[in-house]
């Protein structure tokens, strides 16, 4: 009895090595040994080397591809719902910057200092103004050519050798605003674009005023500039509640404001006059850029 049912399981063991032997070794030892003759013996008769092996690694290649685009359209299915959760209704606009050119004549870690090189200017015919970074810079004159600039140096040299052109490269910033209010944004940066050239525009009239004491052009000039830019802001003042662009278009009206002054106080063929609004003139500008820019 013991040697029939000994005999039994070593039968039922044979039985079920013969059926994994039958169907997964040998079809897997037949389909290398095809691969084989088809990579070695059949594909080099009908195509170069490289080719055939092409042939061959493409097989794994494909069954690669198509998993990776199936991950990738997962991917960007994913990036597009992250996309649409953080689209929360706020836009950006970069504002428009600007370049302009001054000549600085000197620099003091004392403020007092500066302004005794301010009154010095003022004995020779010259304007000056004070600009605080990071030390209180003394300059005179500002240009948005550097052509016209140069012109002036030579002036300047005349009194202050070691005088020297100043370049300031002014960036936007970028501000947040509500996408409803796009129309409104779209203004604000059109006002922008015109208050830079009208700084521009006049900065170049101011220089001929300093130097014949006639402000006519100067004060034509300003004033329709002024007048332009007060009826766009109209269009836009109280249509915004809160926030960057809220706050951008109030500062842009001050700034309006303060050269409406400069305009009331110049007197032709007043030195004082002239030389105490360009001063008011330049420091505007400067607060302007530090609006366009974000400064404190």
């Amino acid at each position: 009895m013991r040697r029939t049912r000994r005999s039994s399981k070593k039968s039922n063991v044979n039985k079920w090595a013969n059926i994994f032997v039958f169907f997964v070794v040998a079809p897997a030892v037949a389909i290398l040994i095809s691969l084989g003759l088809v990579k070695y013996l059949l594909l080099p008769q009908f195509m170069p080397d490289k080719e055939a092996n092409s042939v061959i690694d493409n097989v794994s290649k494909d069954t690669d591809q198509n998993q990776d685009e199936e991950n990738s359209g997962k991917n960007n299915e994913e990036n597009s719902e992250n996309s649409n959760n953080n689209n929360s209704g706020i836009a950006t606009y970069k504002l428009d910057g600007m370049n302009l050119f001054s000549i600085q004549v000197g620099s003091f870690s004392s403020n007092d200092n500066a302004e005794k090189l301010v009154n010095q200017l003022k004995e020779n015919n010259l304007d000056g103004y004070i600009v605080d970074q990071e030390s209180y810079k003394v300059f005179t004159g500002t240009f948005f050519s550097k052509e016209e600039t140069e012109t002036y140096l030579e002036i300047v040299r005349e009194t202050y050798n070691d005088a020297f052109i100043k370049s300031f490269d002014i960036n936007g910033s970028t501000i947040k605003y509500n996408v409803n209010n796009k129309q409104y944004m779209d203004i604000v940066a059109i006002i922008i674009s015109d208050l830079n050239n009208a700084f521009g525009q006049e900065s170049s009239l101011w220089t001929d005023a300093l130097k014949n004491g006639d402000v006519q052009a100067v004060k034509e000039t300003m004033t329709n500039n002024n007048e332009k830019l007060s009826n766009q802001i109209l269009g836009v003042k109280d249509k915004v509640s809160g926030g960057e662009l809220d706050e951008l278009i109030n500062e842009i009206e001050n700034k309006l404001n303060q050269r409406k002054e400069v305009v009331n106080n110049l007197e032709t063929n007043n030195i004082q006059s002239i030389n105490s609004s360009y001063v008011k003139f330049n420091t505007i500008l400067f607060e302007y850029m530090k609006v366009i820019t974000k400064q404190q």
